[in-house]
């Protein structure tokens, strides 16, 4: 009975145990991804991966078999890490940020503000677009850093994929902790 098989109803102990978090590696241990228990176990059963960490405390019992979850598993085949690109939104500037305002540190109506207006010829990019407050978005208007006498606490810069790993998971094991040595 594979993990396929297994029924998992809606907010059962079951559910619970399958949502918690795997750090996936690739096959050269570096840091690919984030996925549930369920998906982690499944690529092992699989054979696609292998487990480096399981939890000892947390298994799913079937039929024949008792299986502890996966904490940390690898990617038995590598695979390119090209198109793992972090997309530019809202969502992940107000994360890369903060969620605060990049000119005063206000974490109250946030928006985007762009440090070289859109008027001026700025464009949607990483280093030019950052989380700003409704006070220093008013402020600034369409006028540059030095007219509008803003400073920014920060340079903004593309994050990795490994600072949203590291940053933004509700959970990180301390188990993931010597596999999140790279650049964030």
């Amino acid at each position: 009975m594979g993990i396929n098989s297994i029924e998992v109803k809606k907010g059962s102990e079951m559910e619970d145990r399958t949502r918690k978090k795997v750090l996936v590696l690739n096959s050269d241990y570096t840091p690919f991804s984030v996925t549930t228990s369920r998906r982690g176990l499944k690529l092992v059963m699989m054979d696609r991966a292998e487990s480096l960490k399981l939890d000892q405390n947390v298994f799913i019992r079937t039929v024949r078999k008792s299986f502890n979850l996966p904490v940390i598993i690898r990617l038995k085949r590598y695979i390119p890490f090209h198109f793992k690109t972090t997309k530019l939104n809202r969502k992940n500037i107000f994360r890369r940020d903060g969620f605060k305002c990049a000119y005063c540190g206000s974490k109250k109506q946030l928006s985007l503000d762009h440090i070289k207006p859109k008027s001026k010829g700025g464009r949607d990019t990483w280093t030019n677009l950052v989380t700003c407050c409704f006070v220093c978005n008013n402020k600034k208007g369409s006028k540059t850093l030095n007219e509008s006498n803003l400073i920014l606490n920060v340079a903004p810069k593309k994050p990795s994929l490994l600072f949203f790993i590291k940053n933004h998971n509700k959970m990180l094991y301390e188990h993931w902790v010597s596999y999140m040595s790279g650049e964030a």
